[in-house]
């Protein structure tokens, strides 16, 4: 399946939301691995780097083909690496040998770098989607940007990875700040849990995400403004989840005994 990768908003928005979430000695323990950017920033990495043909291997991790009515445990993995995979074997790359070991830093580096950006990936519907039209890169839909605006031509795949949130957003870190803040009441109940079920809940959406009203002839597949108000609604949802997630898992991973709360997970399995 090619896919689009999910939009620099939706990453950077992300990385703030961890970021905010993090413990004083996550930040510490994670500052060598981040060489001067802030998480958000190296959450868009691994979208620049696909251009580059050495990192040709890394295509596949970002998605996960799931046919309709095939639960994720059930589902035909590729011998390539997906998503799910990718998230685990970065995790576990964190723990490799000490930092004082250039290689090892080396490895670790990219390790969070992928990390960071798998995990928002996971989250956004599309990235666990049907292989028959590539994660909706093969349905092209038209909408509009503003009211009374011409109709302007995409993908299923890239309006949900980026012309949702740009038409949204303005400034990704206050978005992010003020997300939490309108979710908070939604936040007591989120579950951590693991990659299958973030993947699982990606997935839940697909009926969703397939609600709207096929063209034909010359009249275009189009995308209405109740159906944008509510991609944007589960965005902001996946969003928040992604960020407390990745928060959760590094502090597994970094945050000193007693200095916070309990991890709500121990790393992933």
């Amino acid at each position: 399946m090619r896919v689009q990768a999910f939009g620099s908003n939706a990453h950077l928005i992300v990385g703030y939301i961890a970021e905010e979430h993090l413990c004083d000695s996550t930040r510490k323990a994670i500052s060598p691995l981040l060489d001067g950017y802030s998480l958000a920033e190296v959450g868009l990495w691994a979208d620049k780097i696909r251009g580059y043909s050495q990192w040709d291997y890394a295509k596949p991790w970002h998605y996960l083909n799931v046919p309709d009515g095939v639960a994720i445990k059930d589902a035909q993995r590729s011998a390539k690496g997906d998503v799910l995979a990718a998230i685990k074997d970065m995790d576990r790359r964190l723990d490799d040998p000490a930092l004082n070991d250039k290689q090892a830093l080396k490895e670790q580096v990219y390790a969070l770098r992928f990390l960071v950006h798998f995990i928002a990936d996971i989250h956004q519907p599309l990235h666990v989607g049907r292989r028959d039209d590539l994660g909706g890169n093969k349905v092209t839909v038209y909408f509009e940007a503003a009211p009374g605006k011409r109709l302007r031509k995409t993908n299923l795949h890239r309006y949900w990875d980026s012309e949702v949130l740009n038409m949204a957003v303005l400034n990704p870190q206050a978005y992010a700040r003020d997300l939490v803040t309108r979710m908070q009441p939604d936040l007591a109940e989120w579950q951590p849990g693991e990659p299958e079920d973030w993947a699982a809940e990606s997935m839940a959406f697909r009926g969703e995400v397939y609600n709207f009203q096929v063209g034909e002839g010359d009249v275009p597949t189009r995308l209405d403004a109740a159906y944008r108000a509510r991609a944007l609604e589960i965005l902001d949802q996946r969003l928040v989840l992604a960020g407390l997630r990745l928060a959760t898992i590094l502090d597994a991973h970094y945050c000193i005994a007693g200095e916070a709360e309990e991890p709500v997970v121990k790393g992933l399995n």
